[in-house]
């Protein structure tokens, strides 16, 4: 049985990953989201317990969220972040994607050019 603080919703935009100050940045399809954290889509997974910087717009023109975060989860499909730090206008923006009226939207973190997909 499953134990979650906050509901997830299945999501599809990129966000922007990097561990450490000298770590290499990626770039990620995010998959679902809550009010906790995040499932990133990778093949190349940090280590259980590594903090990551993650950046993302989780809908379109929407402000950009940046929160550190805790991986907390690793599959063959990627990995689930636990947000550590999250300001009160990000949780309010990943509050906003959850509500089923809003449109879900390719987004490219800032300072990376996408091209959306057909998935």
């Amino acid at each position: 049985m499953e134990r979650r603080r906050h509901s997830r919703t299945a999501v599809r935009f990129l966000a922007q990953h990097q561990a450490g100050v000298d770590g290499e940045v990626e770039v990620d399809y995010v998959s679902d989201v809550s009010g906790s954290g995040l499932f990133i889509e990778t093949t190349r997974a940090p280590a259980l317990a590594t903090t990551l910087h993650v950046q993302f717009a989780p809908m379109k023109d929407a402000s950009l969220v940046s929160a550190f975060c805790r991986v907390a989860r690793v599959t063959s499909r990627g990995i689930g972040v636990e947000f550590l730090s999250l300001d009160p206008a990000g949780a309010a923006l990943i509050a906003s994607c959850q509500a089923p009226s809003l449109p879900m939207g390719l987004v490219a973190p800032v300072g990376v050019m996408a091209q959306a997909a057909a998935s």
